[in-house]
């Protein structure tokens, strides 16, 4: 009987079971390495397995972070629509409300405080384009002179520690093909 059932269900799930790839890159650091995710249907449930692609820095290697970069997106508890706070609660509101509170509130700040009142806050992780999409949206739709970005609270201390130890303070001091040839590494951080 079970040996029944199994056969049963095997030759179900092969009938349902699809495979989708996705092109795509991480989006956590500046390697921005390149990757594809996978998503196989079986039956009723999904699995995602990322796999990393040939490019000149990391040789299609992936760090943990990449590997899992895609669970942020199918994670349970993702925000995916506009929630606004209304009676101590956050309630769902359409786009178009969404938009016009954040128009009122953004109005209201430069009204009362001055354009330079708003800043712009950018991840390291965005393309030259978008960076300059972000800046052109800081500087013309916002009128506002403060932009920054994350990399420079995030970097500096280890600009400094490289720049005073290695006497450079960007990147590696070695080619990554050395590392297979080196006798000890130390990993801090």
């Amino acid at each position: 009987m079970t040996e029944r059932l199994l056969k049963y269900f095997r030759t179900k799930q092969k009938e349902v079971q699809s495979e989708k790839t996705y092109d795509t890159q991480c989006p956590f650091c500046s390697m921005q390495c390149k990757m594809q995710l996978i998503e196989q249907t079986i039956v009723t449930r999904k699995k995602y397995t990322a796999v990393g692609k040939d490019n000149p820095t990391t040789k299609g290697r992936l760090c943990m972070k990449g590997m899992n970069a895609h669970q942020h997106a199918f994670h349970s508890e993702r925000i995916t629509h506009p929630l606004i706070k209304k009676n101590g609660e956050f309630v769902r509101v359409s786009w178009e409300e969404a938009l016009q509170y954040i128009k009122e509130q953004v109005t209201a700040i430069q009204h009362e405080d001055g354009l330079d009142a708003l800043s712009v806050y950018g991840s390291a992780s965005i393309t030259n384009e978008e960076a300059y999409l972000l800046g052109k949206f800081a500087r013309v739709a916002l009128k506002t002179k403060h932009i920054d970005y994350n990399g420079r609270l995030c970097m500096s201390a280890a600009a400094t520690a490289a720049n005073q130890t290695f006497g450079m303070d960007r990147g590696l001091t070695n080619a990554l093909s050395e590392i297979p040839h080196a006798r000890v590494i130390i990993l801090a951080g």
